[in-house]
């Protein structure tokens, strides 16, 4: 008898329709995107829909093997708490931001990155601690979650860890998303690591999606793609580009707009 074989829905309803009905449970995906082109959209978007599917408000991929999450968890590296409502509210509608606050389990560490930066922003008292409590916490949690880690590139820049300690960080997250099922989306600024440490963290991702500013003509427009991901690209055919759209209503949404043999 073959195992079962399930996906887990992408949080992005639009996205879902060219994806099959969802990522394959146990995927670590990382988002590179370029600074202001939609990565944190996409994260929050897929926190705040996949929090209205489990309510009921929304419904979600009417596809064979698909099964939504247990708990919706968002792991906020520097950010506050308050921070992160205040852009909730500024961005998206009131119902979807009391399906962010209702429906999703969010994790504050900025206390202790505040403490982790070099002085005389922070107290120095070194970068471990930060790792050993995220892995801590993400083992506690449990399985079959969906999962945000926002982001990479600030666990990657505070307390100048070495490239082997961050690298092996997103070893064993990819490592441990498959023991435990559900999705984890890490999210990381183009640019602002060596390539080199980019190449790494994406060799060791399930799953890389790209979103980048593009300039067509005279607009400037952003756009996600799919550098790589195991178990999908069956379903996808060749690489795919998809035009990205935000608003307060529906979030993070993409369109398809034109199929493309390779992508930048």
């Amino acid at each position: 008898m073959k195992p079962k074989t399930t996906s887990i829905p992408t949080g992005i309803p639009s996205l879902d329709a060219y994806v099959g009905g969802g990522f394959p449970d146990g995927s670590l995906v990382l988002v590179l995107t370029d600074v202001g082109a939609g990565g944190t959209d996409l994260v929050n978007t897929a926190a705040i829909m996949m929090s209205a599917m489990k309510s009921g408000k929304l419904s979600g991929p009417s596809v064979k093997g698909i099964e939504l999450p247990r708990k919706v968890i968002y792991v906020s590296i520097s950010r506050s708490i308050g921070d992160l409502d205040r852009e909730i509210s500024h961005s998206y509608a009131e119902e979807n931001q009391e399906f962010f606050r209702r429906g999703v389990t969010v994790k504050d560490f900025s206390g202790l990155y505040m403490k982790v930066l070099p002085k005389p922003f922070g107290s120095g008292t070194g970068y471990r601690g930060v790792l050993t409590k995220l892995m801590t916490f993400l083992k506690q949690v449990g399985g079959r979650n969906l999962v945000t880690i926002n982001s990479l590139t600030d666990l990657a820049l505070v307390g100048s860890p070495s490239t082997d300690e961050i690298a092996g960080f997103v070893k064993w997250l990819q490592r441990m998303t498959k023991r435990w099922g559900g999705v984890v989306y890490l999210l990381l600024d183009k640019g602002v690591l060596e390539k080199m440490l980019e190449k790494t963290f994406s060799s060791r991702a399930d799953g890389v999606i790209r979103i980048r500013w593009d300039d067509i003509g005279v607009n400037r427009v952003r756009t996600m793609g799919f550098y790589k991901f195991r178990g999908l690209f069956t379903k996808l055919g060749k690489i795919s580009r998809y035009e990205i759209k935000v608003s307060r209503q529906a979030g993070f949404t993409v369109s398809k707009w034109e199929m493309v043999e390779g992508i930048r």
